[in-house]
């Protein structure tokens, strides 16, 4: 409280009433001019009468200071910012750097002088960085990766990056044998368990997919492929060997055309091929992790697999047709229903929800099955009818050059008129790329006749393919080789075979295809079979009959008709390349079985705990080498959660034998690394030292390439990844509200409450379910519904939760606190920096001769450099102390001088600092210290002992600095005061804090009266709120909430305590180590049996809809814009309010409040509306009229989104 004014005169009014007097005692002067003595004169007096009474007024402020001085009250120094120092070594550092403690680097603050920082370690700078970053979930097969998070980059999720980055995928390849559109794949894998294989051709485990090309190359881009799956797959024995039978199927194509694509040709790590897969679907891979096989091999067909019905297929069962059985059966089947006796299994309502029919439908289905009510006995299943494709299409057929077409009728393969060396190209990149497969060309042929019976005339073909180099004959086998038949070709027999049309069927075999290489042909690419004609003849075009005349001749060339190739493997082969995906990583199957004999298909994460991979370019030793880890602290985790983390790095590992060799060689091993941990297991950013002892091994982890691995893994309490679903809540509800066509959306996966703009209302997705609760009545909405619904004219009827209880004219908006398990989240770090150290605002001043001591008691002296943060004071004691009291100081004490001659020249011994002389004794080494002022001062021989008389024999070592001009922002603090070699540059990722001014005396006359009453111990709630302000000057407004526990009901014995920092911020929240530092300050002045809770404010979200109108219509947007303005600061919790000092706790804005606002708007003619919104979570209420409300006595409202209509009133008021 400010004392009461002695006098309150002042010069101007003492000046006045010399004036007004002067005519009545000095009637000759002429008071009123102002340029005569007797004016000066009293201007004199005036002023130094005005001195006096200002100083007799200053009087009670100086006595109560000298007062507060006796009971030793001083002012509470300045505080130093702190902030981390990241150093960049350049490119050419041939190795690490030590960065020294103490280090100085300087920014300009905002006034434009420099502030130094200095290095509070020394720190081993590493010419290596961060290249990696991943996190694993062992227990959810998760890997995500974080890289982007080096150096600030992008912020992450820890552990809960988006979707997991985990696969687990066997590539199989194989140019020749992939090179198919259509048929079956045999895969089969030798030496494996049949359960297991069982297993992955279950869709339900398993997805096998093939490649295909969807778009072609134009303009220079690359093709598009994409993924598709087999349209059937199942496991099988042959023999002893398990096999995976995929079939392929047919595709969308244009309209509503089904086509099949062939596998398309892509690179998969580093090898170009024709690839199938099989992926391993989410959670499946421990039924999979053990699975080795010791070969694999594949056959292809181009003819779909046949499955027969069995007496128990349900394909008998009457009402199943096509569609309904794929639905039960098919690929994409989530559970697949073949047989009768699982169809019994299912419930109406089940078997509806498979087929996607009515109810009824489902029960007559259901009942011709109880009734074995029959109406198929087809031996195939859908897609493998009788009449299936027997062979394929060729790619091209060409004579000589000209293209044939593929699916003519009649294709004469030399020509009408044949002739000597014309040819007949057959190509197709599938079936004649299949080396050592047996291949058979059927087709219907009108077989050619030679001219006449002579041997010499009898059609000779050349069968040739083409090798890389050269047309090498082929083998065949069987058929009719020379496309010819035995007899004579006349004019007649030739008018006679076009009329009959005789056409047989007839095919040519190659027994074993052999290796033919793609080559172009007329211009097209494939693999190329040919077919010369290099003897005799089908004809000629004349004959010399035995009179010599010659008479015209006739030919007979062979036609055939519908040409399909078809290919068999004689025996299983192995493909040229088999590829393990697992763990973001490839390995080469086929080397796995040279090596070991066997490979494993599918492997786990190898962690056992949740662990954090860092990967580094270069090898990391020695140290201290640090790196900060900056972790978003927007909430603070619960005491009783402690992930206790544990600290690897991969270091080079000793031989081994036998299976683990390979593994243990490349990998390295891991072994402990110690490390000083200030993240607390990544629950607030800090930093980890650590030193590196061994030699260190680069191994490749996650695909990354060869990396230098740390690792953490948390052993204790984890953090919650994973949300558990609730089968009985919606993902969505709505509420719609009477008086405006508003509706509100409450997200249940997230706990959030807000609008839904019309754009969301109008995408009509389907329909939601209704249920009525009470008075109010929610749309529920699942994924598949959308908010078509809601707008329909009966339910306008419907409101938000909180209007209802508007009605019932509450008064307090209630909230719930937070759960402990919600804040329990991964942490949201926003970078790793390398190569970083914490620094401090402040100078470091060694060795100072602070002055000679006279021997005199009392004695004081000055530091140069102020305000002081810390200080070590030395005294040269040589010559006045005793050898017996020398050995019993501790040697950190002292510190000794010798001369040339070793002998001894100077003692010097650190005194002890403390707050006031009162317990200190004649022989104490005391000494007191005024931080402000730097003021040095020394005990009197009874409390505290005096300094031995001597020359410059006080000296000082002492850190000066602190104040606001410390608190700079990310990336300014950049000037390293002096050189170092090789490091580039330095910067402070984050904003420095902590830096505040010295206290000042109004502060300390308000803070010192409640401090005599509190005496450094918290009883009372006042008590509790004067230490919070002295714990920290960061503290701008607090609440003390007495028998309040930490889960927000009353309970004796607790305290919580609510702290707003400062801040220019929407929602200012007081960081975690702010809030530890409060606890930990008032838990050493509170009672030992208390429990105390330090928590941030609860905010609650206000918005503002209001419509106003103006007779200025060019004035409408100017009016928008300044009335979220004021409403925004209006709302601000530390500078809102009418008195512009920020809200109370608890006080909520009202709508009187905002009319006055709004209202004193200039060009505004009148308020028309005024609603105020309040949001906190899944919570809303509307506020309305006259009604008024309170917050919760923890609570603060803070601005939130304003919509402000204005509108013209066109010189008319309206309402």
């Amino acid at each position: 409280m400010k004392a009461p004014e002695i006098s309150r005169l002042d010069a101007d009014t003492i000046l006045q009433e010399i004036r007004k007097k002067a005519p009545f005692y000095l009637p000759e002067w002429k008071a009123e001019a102002s340029k005569d003595v007797g004016f000066a004169l009293s201007m004199i007096f005036s002023s130094m009468a005005g001195s006096i009474s200002s100083r007799l007024n200053e009087a009670p402020n100086k006595h109560f200071l000298s007062f507060l001085e006796m009971l030793n009250f001083s002012l509470i120094p300045a505080r130093p910012a702190r902030a981390p120092l990241s150093f960049v070594l350049s490119e050419g550092a041939p190795g690490d750097v030590l960065i020294e403690a103490s280090t100085r680097v300087s920014a300009k603050g905002s006034d434009g002088e420099t502030v130094i920082f200095e290095t509070e370690k020394n720190m081993l700078a590493t010419p290596s960085k961060i290249m990696s970053v991943y996190s694993t979930i062992a227990e959810y097969d998760e890997i995500f990766d974080h890289s982007l998070s080096v150096n600030g980059r992008n912020q992450t999720d820890l552990f809960a990056e988006q979707d997991s980055l985990q696969e687990h995928t066997l590539y199989i390849g194989d140019e020749e044998l992939f090179n198919l559109k259509q048929g079956t794949i045999d895969v089969f894998f030798e030496g494996a368990e049949r359960s297991s294989i069982k297993k992955l051709g279950d869709v339900k485990n398993a997805l096998w997919e093939y490649p295909v090309e969807f778009a072609e190359k134009k303009d220079g881009e690359e093709k598009k492929i994409k993924w598709i799956s087999f349209k059937s797959m199942e496991a099988r024995d042959e023999g002893n060997t398990p096999l995976i039978r995929l079939e392929m199927g047919p595709v969308e194509g244009e309209g509503d055309k089904k086509i099949f694509l062939p596998v398309a040709e892509l690179k998969v790590n580093t090898f170009e091929s024709r690839w199938i897969r099989c992926k391993i679907k989410e959670s499946k891979i421990n039924e999979f992790k053990d699975l080795k096989v010791t070969n694999i091999k594949v056959s292809t067909s181009p003819s779909p697999f046949k499955t027969p019905i069995n007496e128990d297929s349900i394909l008998r069962v009457q009402g199943i047709g096509n569609t309904y059985y794929s639905r039960l059966a098919g690929n994409q089947a989530e559970h697949r229903i073949r047989t009768i006796s699982e169809l019994l299994s299912l419930s109406d309502e089940e078997l509806a929800g498979i087929l996607r029919c009515s109810k009824i439908r489902a029960q007559n289905i259901l009942e011709a099955a109880r009734k074995r009510f029959y109406d198929k006995s087809g031996k195939d299943e859908p897609g493998n009818s009788n009449n299936a494709v027997k062979g394929i299409d060729p790619d091209f057929l060409f004579y000589n050059d000209i293209p044939l077409d593929i699916s003519g009728e009649n294709v004469y393969p030399f020509g009408s008129k044949p002739r000597l060396n014309d040819t007949f190209y057959i190509g197709s990149s599938e079936a004649f790329s299949k080396k050592g497969y047996k291949v058979r060309m059927e087709f219907g042929l009108e077989a050619g006749r030679s001219g006449s019976t002579a041997k010499a005339d009898s059609p000779q073909l050349s069968w040739e393919y083409w090798d890389g180099e050269s047309w090498t004959v082929l083998g065949i086998a069987g058929g009719n080789n020379n496309l010819s038949e035995n007899g004579e070709c006349s004019d007649r027999n030739s008018r006679e075979r076009r009329e009959s049309g005789k056409i047989v069927q007839s095919g040519i075999e190659i027994p074993e295809m052999p290796l033919v290489k793609p080559s172009r042909v007329n211009g097209k690419e494939s693999c190329w079979v040919r077919v010369r004609l290099v003897g005799g003849n089908y004809g000629k075009d004349y004959e010399i009959n035995s009179d010599r005349n010659i008479s015209s001749g006739s030919f007979c060339p062979p036609a055939i008709k519908n040409l399909k190739i078809n290919y068999l493997s004689s025996k299983n082969k192995q493909p040229a390349v088999v590829l393990a995906k697992n763990n973001l990583e490839f390995r080469d199957c086929l080397k796995d079985l040279e090596t070991r004999g066997n490979f494993k298909p599918f492997e786990a994460l190898p962690d056992k705990f949740p662990s954090v991979y860092f990967g580094f370019n270069k090898a990391l030793r020695g140290g201290p080498m640090s790196l900060f880890i900056d972790i978003e602290e927007s909430f603070e985790y619960p005491e009783s959660f402690l992930p206790d983390v544990k600290w690897q790095y991969l270091a080079e590992g000793s031989e081994v034998s036998g299976e683990e060799r390979s593994v243990k060689e490349s990998r390295g091993e891991w072994k402990r690394l110690e490390t000083l941990d200030e993240t607390g297991g990544f629950t607030k950013k800090g930093m980890l030292q650590f030193v590196v002892p061994e030699k260190m091994q680069a191994s490749s982890f996650f695909g990354s390439g060869e990396q230098y691995w740390i690792r953490a893994f948390v052993t204790g309490n984890f953090f919650k990844t994973k949300t558990e679903p609730n089968l009985q809540s919606p993902a969505y509800e709505l509420f719609l509200k009477k008086e405006r066509p508003a509706i509100y959306r409450l997200d249940n996966t997230r706990n959030e409450f807000s609008s839904v703009i019309s754009s969301e209302i109008n995408r009509r997705e389907a329909t939601p379910e209704k249920i009525i609760s009470g008075k109010v009545e929610p749309l529920l909405l699942n994924k598949e519904n959308c908010l078509e619904e809601a707008l329909r004219p009966e339910s306008r009827k419907l409101e938000p939760p909180g209007k209802v209880e508007c009605k019932k004219a509450f008064e307090v908006f209630n909230i719930d606190f937070q759960p402990e398990t919600a804040r329990m989240l991964p942490p949201k770090v926003l970078g790793f920096y390398l190569n970083s150290v914490w620094a401090v605002q402040a100078s470091t001043t060694y060795n100072e001769v602070v002055g000679s001591s006279s021997g005199e008691p009392d004695q004081e002296f000055s530091l140069i450099h102020i305000p002081v943060l810390d200080e070590e004071v030395w005294i040269n004691e040589y010559g006045s102390i005793s050898e017996i009291e020398r050995k019993s100081l501790r040697k950190d004490l002292q510190e000794i001088e010798k001369d040339s001659e070793g002998d001894l020249k100077k003692l010097w011994v650190r005194w002890q600092r403390v707050e006031d002389f009162l317990e200190s004794k004649e022989t104490d080494r005391h000494y007191t210290l005024d931080r402000i002022g730097g003021k040095i001062r020394f005990g009197n021989r009874i409390e505290g002992k005096i300094p031995p008389a001597g020359f410059e024999n006080i000296r000082a070592t002492y850190r000066s600095g602190g104040g606001k001009a410390g608190n700079i922002e990310a990336m300014k603090i950049s000037k390293i005061m002096r050189s170092i070699a090789f490091v580039d540059r330095v910067y402070n990722p984050v904003p420095s804090k902590g830096g505040t001014d010295p206290e000042q005396t109004d502060a300390l006359i308000k803070r010192s009266p409640a401090a005599l009453k509190h005496r450094n111990r918290a009883m009372a709630v006042s008590d509790y709120e004067w230490l919070l302000r002295e714990a920290s000057s960061k503290v701008a407004r607090v609440k003390v909430l007495p028998n309040f526990s930490s889960e927000g009901k009353f309970s004796t014995g607790w305290v919580t305590v609510v702290i707003v920092p400062e801040g220019t911020g929407t929602k200012p929240l007081p960081s975690i180590e702010l809030k530890r530092g409060v606890k930990q300050y008032l838990e050493t002045r509170c009672p030992p049996v208390l429990s105390l809770k330090v928590i941030s404010p609860f905010y609650i979200r206000v918005d503002v809809l209001a419509e106003i109108r103006t007779r200025h219509i060019d004035a409408i947007p100017v009016i928008e814009k300044r009335a979220v303005e004021k409403i925004t600061a209006f709302l601000h919790p530390l500078t809102g309010c009418e008195n512009g000092k920020g809200w109370n706790f608890g006080d909520a804005p009202c709508i009187s409040e905002i009319y006055s606002i709004l209202e004193g708007i200039e060009a505004v003619d009148y308020v028309a509306d005024v609603e105020i919104r309040y949001f906190e979570g899944s919570k809303a209420l509307t506020l309305t009229g006259t009604s008024v409300i309170k917050l919760p006595e923890y609570a603060l409202p803070y601005s939130g989104e304003h919509s402000i209509t204005v509108k013209w009133a066109n010189g008319n008021k309206e309402g």
